[in-house]
C-alpha cells in the first residue's frame, strides 16, 4: 500500500508538474516574437509617415509659392493698369512744321518806344490794343528762310519756334548782342507779334513768339510765316 501510494504521488507530481514546466518556458515566446513584430511594424509605419510628411510639406511649399507669384503678378497688373489710368492726359501736339522760304518775312527790329493803346496815326501796332503802339528803330534783320518753324506748347502756352539758318544765326546773335537790356520786336507783315527784351547774347540761333496766344492765335500765325 505505501509502495503504491508513493507511486500515485509520484505519477501525480509529475503530471502536475510537467504542464506547469512547459508554461513556465513556453509562455515568454509569443511575447518576444511578437514584440519584435511589433517593433519592425512600428518602424514601418514611421518610415512611411515620414515620407508622407515630406511630401506634403513639400506640396504646401509648392503650393504657396505658387499662390505667391499669381499674387505678385496680379498686383503688378493691377498696379500698371492703375499707373496707366493716373497718367495726366497729353498735351496737345503740335501738327504744324515747316522748313524752306517764308510767306512772309519776319523782321526783327530794334523797339525805340512803346505807347499804351492803339496806334493813332503812326506806329506798329502789336495784335491787341493792350500791346500798345510801338515806335521802331532803323537796322535790325529780315528773315526769309528757316531750318524749321513750327508750333508747340509749353508750360501750358501756345508758342511759335522759328529755328535760323546758319547766316541769320550768326546775324542774330550779332544783333542781341548790341541790344542787351533793350527790346527788339518780331514784325510780321504791319504787325508786332512780340517785344521781348534781351537778357544777353542769343548763339542758339532760334527764337520762341510768346504771348497770350490761343491755338487758333498761333496757327494763324504759322499760316502767315508759311502760306506763299
Amino acid at each position: 500500500m505505501q509502495d503504491g501510494a508513493e507511486e500515485e504521488r509520484s505519477v501525480r507530481v509529475d503530471h502536475v508538474t510537467e504542464p506547469a514546466a512547459r508554461a513556465v518556458t513556453a509562455e515568454p515566446r509569443p511575447t518576444l516574437s511578437g514584440g519584435s513584430d511589433a517593433v519592425a511594424s512600428i518602424e514601418h509605419r514611421i518610415g512611411v509617415q515620414s515620407d508622407s510628411g515630406r511630401r506634403t510639406v513639400l506640396s504646401l511649399v509648392g503650393g504657396s509659392v505658387v499662390l505667391l507669384i499669381v499674387a505678385m503678378v496680379t498686383i503688378l497688373v493691377a498696379g500698371l493698369a492703375f499707373w496707366r489710368s493716373s497718367d495726366p492726359a497729353p498735351a496737345e501736339s503740335a501738327a504744324q512744321s515747316y522748313t524752306g522760304a517764308l510767306g512772309e518775312p519776319l523782321r526783327i527790329v530794334p523797339v525805340r518806344s512803346v505807347t499804351p493803346g492803339g496806334c493813332k496815326g503812326s506806329g506798329t501796332p502789336g495784335r491787341t490794343a493792350d500791346d500798345g503802339c510801338f515806335t521802331l528803330g532803323s537796322g535790325g534783320m529780315t528773315v526769309t528762310m528757316v531750318e524749321r518753324v513750327n508750333t508747340a506748347l509749353r508750360d501750358g502756352r501756345w508758342l511759335v519756334e522759328v529755328r535760323f539758318s546758319s547766316a541769320d544765326t550768326v546775324a542774330f546773335r550779332a544783333l542781341t548782342s548790341q541790344h542787351v537790356g533793350k527790346r527788339l520786336a518780331l514784325v510780321l507783315g504791319r504787325t508786332v507779334l512780340a517785344a521781348p527784351e534781351v537778357s544777353q547774347t542769343i548763339s542758339a540761333g532760334k527764337v520762341q513768339i510768346v504771348g497770350a496766344f490761343t491755338k487758333k492765335d498761333v496757327d494763324a500765325i504759322f499760316t502767315e510765316l508759311t502760306t506763299h
